[in-house]
C-alpha cells in the first residue's frame, strides 16, 4: 500500500512575493478557475486537462483531492493571493511520487489574468 502524502503543515507563504498555497475548495471560485484553466491553450501545453471540462467535472475533481491525496497519488494546491485566499492565482502539485527512487513530479500553472505581473505584498 502507497503511504498517503501530507498537507504542508504550516502552511506555505510567501509575504514578499504576495502568495500563498491551501488545497482546493469545492466554491464557485475555485470550480471557475480550474473549468477556465483546462480550457487554457497554455495550462493544456504542460498537461493533460480531462475530457470533460464541464463545472460539474471540476467540482468533481476538486472533491477527489482528499483520497488522491490519501493514496499518495497527488498533492494539488492553489495558489492565492497572501491577502485574499479566494483570488485563485494558478496550482502546483506533486503526482507521480515514487519514495523508493525519492523523486516525484511537480506540475504548476497560472491563471492567464496573473501571468508575468509579478506579485509583491
Amino acid at each position: 500500500m502507497t503511504p498517503g502524502l501530507a498537507l504542508p503543515d504550516p502552511a506555505l507563504a510567501d509575504a514578499v512575493a504576495g502568495v500563498a498555497l491551501r488545497p482546493w475548495r469545492a466554491t464557485t471560485g475555485d470550480v471557475a478557475a480550474l473549468v477556465a484553466a483546462w480550457s487554457d491553450p497554455e495550462v493544456a501545453v504542460g498537461s493533460l486537462p480531462p475530457e470533460d471540462r464541464s463545472p460539474a467535472a471540476a467540482e468533481a475533481w476538486i472533491l477527489g483531492a482528499p483520497a488522491r491525496l490519501a493514496s499518495g497519488l497527488a498533492l494539488d494546491l492553489v495558489v492565492v493571493a497572501a491577502d485574499d485566499d479566494e483570488l485563485v492565482l494558478g496550482e502546483v502539485g506533486l503526482r507521480n511520487v515514487d519514495r523508493v527512487r525519492r523523486r516525484g513530479e511537480i506540475g504548476w500553472w497560472i491563471a492567464a489574468a496573473h501571468r508575468g505581473r509579478g506579485r509583491s505584498a
